[in-house]
């Protein structure tokens, strides 16, 4: 069992630790950011609706992000503290890498960025080698 407690964590505060990695990600890589969108958790409607603009969410219930190019990078966040990611390198031999780390703090979610940044920077590499430890580290 779990000692995970649901919580909420500030995404504002975390969307801007994504936003300081962006311009990096795209210097390096020349993957391709698409926007930030958002869900509101208060509309009740399902599927969640996405929005562009945070001003137009009244409760952030996620913000999500997807970078495209040589591969694909898909970050989605939750204000319980999961989040979804997903990295594909473009090499049809490899399955994407896929994850669901739960975030109780700012620095977790860096680490999350920092496995992106290491990702993106050495992405054939790390997917092949890397992935395998990131797994059984976990």
């Amino acid at each position: 069992m779990s000692d995970f407690n649901p919580m909420s964590i500030d995404l504002d505060q975390m969307v801007l630790l994504l936003k300081q990695r962006l311009t990096g990600w795209v210097n390096r890589s020349g993957l391709v950011v698409g926007q930030i969108t958002w869900t509101d958790e208060a509309v009740s409607e399902w599927p969640k609706r996405l929005y562009v603009e945070r001003s137009s969410v009244a409760v952030p219930w996620s913000f999500g992000i997807r970078c495209t190019g040589w591969g694909d990078v898909s970050l989605v966040l939750y204000r319980g503290g999961r989040a979804d990611l997903a990295l594909w390198s473009g090499r049809k031999d490899l399955d994407p890498l896929i994850d669901c780390p739960i975030i109780r703090e700012p620095s977790d979610f860096g680490e999350q960025l920092d496995w992106i940044d290491r990702f993106v920077d050495e992405r054939d590499r790390y997917a092949e080698e890397q992935w395998h430890q990131y797994v059984l580290e976990k």
